[in-house]
């Protein structure tokens, strides 16, 4: 460097809190270098700098290893530092920074930074030890103020590190004002592992939408964690740039963008179209997970392809949480929004999905989530449209794919719970084909609240399922399901040996329409341990008693004037009816009242033919069809 004099350039100024009245060791303030190189530090006045290589204000360094450096002053205050110098290496370990304020005593002490740690640790190259790492170097730092220097990284190029920008404003919740467009320098090329991990985690007082480019040009393929938490809790950022994750493609990474905007409840404006770029290929674990949980500012419509052309078995965690408590967001949910999955279920990979998306609309796309396979996984749609109060429509034959085997724990809990606008009948094998014992919590209020749903409970809508009951399993399963009719199917629990679990029924049809007594054209029938009702609805089974009739829609008895058939001269034989059905029967007189024969219009072979003002009618049996969703008043016992 000559006479030094470009080692005693100040490139980048930090100032301190008052040290005197802060808790860390009195009268001094730490840093840590691992850079290689030749680095000018003055601590100002009245401070003395000391650590390995250190003279005076200058500290030569021959290799990489992380080493502690201190100011130490003789009169307490406010104190500025200033930095120069040029790096020449860098350490290889993907966790040190060239440079960090990050210890146990120095990060409560900074109270505001200016100037630039790029000019003084730049990109040298692409080869190893060429790339700086600034891994947590503000880390905790929550006494600093002000905004973040726009030329903070100036000078850093090319390919990124894994861990490079990793908690680097971690705990900085006392920083405002805007993110700097191109606060990263340029970087490009392919990301790499946990590069952006919790950067700007927990600042809180940051504003401003987040500038476009802020990451450089990457490309290419994910890496995993590559922006877990990026934003996590920056609750007064405001929006969102188009491009902001450069041009991703290829195959998903674990954990990429989990809790990437957790709780930036402040951003406004539609999620941008391609955020996420072109993904496409297999799942992996964790890669959605809560992604713009409690967004509850973001508007619009969710972009259709947002996650690209996914396909492959499911991961667990994928896309748990990602629009939870998104409420303002609307329109309806695109179809093919996940891809075309296929494969077996995997823990909670839908849980809370679109929980409390309550401005979401229309109906639930057909093929949603694929075409799942095989056994089910718990909690893999656990709340996943809780509360989506405005979706509407009936509920698509096979959402939920073929699946099959023993139940998992909170399968299907609270699924729809709150989704007052879902209409139609529910669709029968919407669950696949379960059997096996049943599971904790699997359907608790898993209807809870659809009071839109009509028709009655599909025979076999819960598959085959055997053993003792378990706790909670039907708990509010149809909690207020006013629009639904009928009674509860035999097969529902035929096979379920005892209700001794701890809530294991409770309020599983309370507020709902059910019949309390068989309905015409059917008889009681039992659960699996011998009751004949579930709370208070009645188990039946489809068979006529030998009483009752249907006839066009009408339930109706026998007569019970004494007289119970009509027969006639040539052996025709029809029951008589206590109540007309139809347009128009046959009216016979008894004991002070009537009874009826249906009449049909047309003559028929082998049956009375009646004639009436020019038309002719035939007598006809019951037609014992029983209407959709048995609404008839139930016959008297």
């Amino acid at each position: 460097m000559g006479d030094g004099t470009q080692c005693e350039t100040s490139e980048f100024t930090l100032t301190t809190t008052n040290l005197a009245a802060d808790g860390g060791e009195p009268l001094q303030f730490k840093f840590n270098l691992s850079a290689r190189g030749e680095f000018y530090v003055d601590c100002g006045t009245d401070g003395t700098l000391s650590g390995t290589g250190a003279v005076d204000k200058t500290i030569t360094r021959g290799n990489t290893t992380n080493a502690l450096y201190t100011c130490t002053y003789t009169t307490g205050g406010v104190k500025t530092i200033k930095f120069g110098g040029i790096a020449t290496a860098y350490s290889t370990s993907a966790v040190t920074a060239a440079i960090s304020f990050y210890n146990s005593a120095t990060p409560t002490l900074v109270s505001g930074i200016s100037g630039s740690l790029g000019a003084i640790f730049p990109t040298l190259g692409s080869s190893s030890g060429q790339q700086p790492q600034f891994y947590q170097t503000f880390c905790n730092c929550k006494n600093m103020t002000g905004t973040i220097p726009s030329g903070l990284f100036t000078g850093i190029s090319g390919a990124p590190l894994a861990h490079m920008f990793r908690s680097t404003f971690y705990g900085c919740s006392g920083l405002t004002g805007t993110i700097p467009s191109g606060l990263f320098g340029a970087l490009s090329g392919a990301p790499k592992g946990s590069m952006f991990q919790q950067t700007f985690q927990g600042c809180s007082g940051l504003t401003g939408s987040i500038p476009s480019g802020l990451f450089g040009n990457i490309s290419g393929a994910p890496a995993s964690s590559m922006f877990k938490g990026t934003f996590y809790g920056c609750s007064r950022l405001s929006g969102i740039s188009s491009g902001l994750f450069g041009s991703l493609s290829g195959a998903p990474a674990g954990n990429m963008f989990r809790d990437t905007f957790y709780n930036c409840s402040g951003l406004t404006g539609s999620i941008p179209s391609g955020l996420f770029g072109n993904l496409s290929g297999a799942p992996a674990d964790n890669m959605f997970w809560n992604t713009f949980y409690n967004c509850s500012g973001l508007t619009g419509s969710i972009p259709s392809g947002l996650f690209g052309n996914l396909s492959g078995a499911p991961a667990a965690f994928m896309f748990d949480g990602t629009f939870c408590n998104c409420s303002k967001l609307s329109g309806p949910i695109p179809s093919g929004l996940f891809g075309n999955l296929s494969g077996a279920p995997a823990g909670s990979m839908f849980a809370y999905t679109f929980n409390g998306c309550s401005g979401l609309t229309s109906s639930i796309p057909s093929g949603l989530f694929g075409n799942l396979s095989g056994a089910p996984a718990s909690n893999m749609f656990l709340r996943t449209f809780y509360n989506c109060s405005k979706l509407s429509g009936p509920i698509p034959s096979g959402l939920f794919g073929n699946i099959s085997g023993a139940p998992a724990t909170q399968m299907f809990m609270s699924t729809f719970s709150g989704c007052s606008k879902l209409s139609g009948p529910i669709p029968s094998g919407l669950f696949g084909n379960l059997s096996g014992a049943p599971a904790t919590g699997m359907f608790r209020d898993a209807f809870y609240n659809c009071s839109g749903l009509t028709g009655s409970i599909p025979s076999g809508l819960f598959g085959n399922l055997s053993g003792a009951s378990a706790a909670q399993m039907f708990w509010s399963t149809f909690y207020n399901c006013r629009g639904l009719s009928g009674y509860i199917p035999k097969d529902l629990f035929e096979n379920i040996t005892s209700n001794s679990a701890s809530n294991c029924f409770s309020n599983t049809f309370a507020s709902t329409n059910l019949y309390t007594t068989c309905p015409c054209g059917t008889k009681p029938a039992a659960t699996g341990w011998g009751a004949t009702t579930v709370d208070s609805r009645a188990v039946c089974e489809v068979g006529t008693k030998t009483n009752e009739h249907w006839d066009n829609g009408t339930c109706t008895t026998d007569c019970t004037l004494g007289v119970t058939r009509f027969k006639s001269s040539t052996g025709l034989d029809y029951p008589l009816l206590s109540d007309p059905t139809g347009v128009h029967n046959i009216y016979f007189g008894y004991n002070n009242g009537v009874c009826h024969v249906p009449l049909v219009s047309g003559a028929a072979n082998n049956a009375i033919n009646v004639s009436f003002n020019g038309e002719t009618y035939h007598a006809s049996q019951p037609d014992e069809i029983m209407p959709t969703g048995f609404t008839g008043q139930p016959a008297a016992e």
